[in-house]
C-alpha cells in the first residue's frame, strides 16, 4: 500500500510542476454552486470487528469488544472501492461533504425436517436440516467540510477538512430447527454495534480537465468511539462493551471523481 501511495505522490507533484506556469484562464475545478461525485479507493470503512452473535443457551455470551479494524498499517488495499462521496462548494473555497456506504443482507429461516435411516440406503429417507435464519446490516456515514487553499497551481486544490463519521452494524441469528422435543432457539439473537468519532484531514485534488478528478486524502487525526451490545434472548439480560481508538496521520485512500 505504501508504495502506491508513493507513487502517487510523486505523480501528483509531477503534474505540479508541468503546470506551475498555467495563466489564470486555465485555472479549472469547483466553483460555487458546483458539485462534485467520487468513488473512493482504500481501505473499508465499515466497522465489523466484535460482531459476535451469542450462541443459543447454554453457550455462553462473548466478551468480544468492538474493534476499530479501519485503522491498520499492515493491511491496506488501493483497490478496494469502500464507498461514495459527494460535495457541494458553498464557496470557491468551502465546500460541505457527505460520503458513506451500506450493506444489508438476510436469509429466511426454514425449520428442519427429521429423517429416516434404515439398513437398506434405498428405503432410508435423509434429514434436512434447518436453515438458519440471519440478518446483517453495515452502515457508515461521514458528513463535513473542507476549506481549499489558493496556490500557484491552477489544476491542484490542496485543502483541509472536518468531518464527522457515524457507524452501525448489526448481525442476528435463529434456528428454527426442533430435535424431538427440544427447541433450539425461542427469539433472535443478536449484537449491534454503534460508533461516532471526529476527524480533522488534509488532501489535495488534481483537476485533468474541466470535470474529471483525482484526489488524495488522509486523516490527520482520527477519534472514534464505538460500542457493541449482545442480546441472547428475552430474560437473558445484555452484554455491553466499548472501544475508544486515537490514530494519526492514518487510512489514506485516492479519490476518483467528476464535476457537475
Amino acid at each position: 500500500m505504501k508504495r502506491y501511495i508513493y507513487l502517487a505522490v510523486l505523480l501528483l507533484f509531477a503534474i505540479m510542476n508541468t503546470n506551475a506556469q498555467q495563466v489564470v484562464d486555465e485555472v479549472t475545478g469547483p466553483t460555487k454552486g458546483d458539485f462534485t461525485g467520487s468513488i473512493l479507493l482504500g481501505r473499508g470503512r465499515f466497522l465489523q470487528s466484535g460482531l459476535t452473535v451469542p450462541r443459543p443457551v447454554p453457550q455462553n455470551v462473548s466478551g468480544d469488544a468492538p474493534y476499530l479494524s479501519t485503522v491498520s498499517s499492515n493491511d491496506n488495499k488501493i483497490t478496494n472501492m469502500i464507498g461514495a462521496e459527494f460535495r457541494y462548494f458553498v464557496s470557491d473555497r468551502i465546500a460541505l461533504m457527505i460520503s458513506g456506504g451500506a450493506i444489508i443482507r438476510n436469509t429466511p429461516g426454514m425449520t428442519n425436517i427429521p429423517g429416516v435411516t434404515t439398513n437398506s440406503n434405498a428405503s432410508s429417507i435423509p434429514e434436512f436440516e434447518s436453515i438458519v435464519e440471519t440478518n446483517q446490516v453495515d452502515l457508515n456515514v461521514n458528513v463535513g467540510s473542507q476549506y481549499f487553499f489558493l496556490n500557484n497551481y491552477k489544476r491542484v486544490h490542496p485543502y483541509l477538512g472536518l468531518s464527522i463519521p457515524f457507524y452501525y452494524a448489526e448481525r442476528s441469528e435463529f434456528d428454527p430447527a426442533i430435535n424431538g422435543t427440544e427447541v433450539v432457539d425461542i427469539s433472535e439473537r443478536r449484537v449491534s454495534l454503534l460508533g461516532v468519532g471526529a476527524q480533522t484531514t488534509a488532501g489535495i485534488d488534481y483537476y485533468f480537465g474541466e470535470a474529471f478528478f483525482l484526489g488524495l486524502e488522509i486523516k490527520t487525526i482520527n477519534y472514534v468511539f464505538a460500542k457493541s451490545t449482545k442480546y441472547a434472548g428475552p430474560g437473558f439480560g445484555e452484554r455491553s462493551a466499548q472501544t475508544s481508538t486515537i490514530s494519526f496521520f492514518s487510512q489514506p485512500f485516492i479519490r476518483i471523481g467528476f464535476k457537475f
